[in-house]
């Protein structure tokens, strides 16, 4: 086994949460100016992305961990983000990565994972649903490092997902 995928624990911590709510994105600076020439003018403040990541922070902290867990391991990310359909008024926003950066930022500041650098592979995806059954996020983390994402195509059906985790 590659070095960089040994692991200290006898076997796999797994992390499994949902975070219902609406999923927002991490806010992006405002760029004026062409190619080149461009500068950033302001960060935009989103009230509703801030009280986003508050709630996959608080939600995290207060999720049991695994006996094993270690904060600093070295981590797989899978995230599926079920939006309601037509958010922001185009069926592709938001951008997948940067709800999975201002997700990520969260589990760092919960505690979850010591730092967002640790994480050596991630799957994000993003699904829609008109009727809004089970908006929200759900994330499977191992901190073992070196499990496949094997959890995926549970991810892609949204009834597969409840409030007590995947299942």
């Amino acid at each position: 086994m590659p070095r960089h995928l040994k692991s200290s624990h006898p076997k796999p911590s797994r992390l499994f949460l949902f975070i219902a709510g609406v999923p927002r994105p991490l806010p992006r600076p405002r760029m004026v100016g062409g190619p080149g020439g461009g500068h950033v003018v302001s960060y935009r403040h989103d009230k509703l992305a801030a009280a986003w990541a508050d709630l996959v922070e608080d939600e995290a902290r207060r999720h049991p961990r695994p006996g094993s867990w270690d904060p600093a391991a070295r981590v797989t990310v899978e995230m599926m983000f079920t939006l309601p359909a037509g958010l922001d008024g185009d069926p592709a926003e938001p951008d997948w990565d940067n709800l999975a950066k201002l997700a990520c930022d969260a589990l760092q500041r919960s505690g979850v994972i010591a730092n967002d650098r640790q994480i050596v592979r991630a799957m994000v995806g993003k699904q829609f649903t008109r009727d809004g059954a089970y908006v929200g996020m759900a994330v499977v983390i191992d901190a073992d490092g070196q499990e496949a994402l094997a959890l995926a195509p549970g991810l892609h059906a949204v009834g597969l997902v409840d409030s007590g985790g995947l299942g």
